[in-house]
């Protein structure tokens, strides 16, 4: 994943390199729809703004954030930060090219990861998972189960 190559050989204008935390064996994953430039620079996903609302509900769960980040497993729906967004407001969506360029590393990090409970931040994510048709409304705390460690 650290050598991939294939969003910028396709021609899109991406800062890498990927970025995610974590190890095997992670109880819990969060996946995001992708790191911003803060996540970059500091190697480190969930570091800025939405990482600190991010940290705040779990805290209010019972997970500090120190604890969290070390002890479980933190990714994206693509790796690299995918640059702002055209009219300058947040960053860019990243593409289903780009989606599709990462798929099979997320699908990868599933399955050495094997978390018993993944929580998907986003819109992206949470379609990874949840049915687009489908209302935030009704997806919000709402669990879906797999029979698989391959739930993508």
């Amino acid at each position: 994943m650290l050598a991939c190559r294939r969003c910028l050989e396709d021609g899109y204008d991406i800062t890498p390199p990927p970025v995610f935390s974590g190890r095997p064996g992670a109880q819990v994953m969060i996946i995001g729809q992708a790191p911003g430039n803060t996540e970059v620079l500091a190697g480190r996903p969930m570091n800025a703004g939405s990482g600190r609302r991010l940290f705040e509900w779990l805290a209010a769960a019972g997970w500090e954030e120190d604890d969290f980040r070390r002890r479980h497993y933190m990714t994206s729906v693509t790796r690299c930060y995918p640059g702002r967004n055209s009219s300058g407001k947040g960053d860019r969506v990243p593409t289903r090219v780009e989606q599709a360029n990462c798929r099979s590393f997320l699908e990868r990090e599933i399955a050495l990861v094997n978390p018993r409970l993944i929580i998907p931040v986003g819109g992206l994510a949470i379609k990874l998972f949840y049915a687009s048709s489908l209302r935030l409304e009704e997806i919000v705390g709402r669990a879906a189960y797999f029979s698989s460690s391959r739930p993508c």
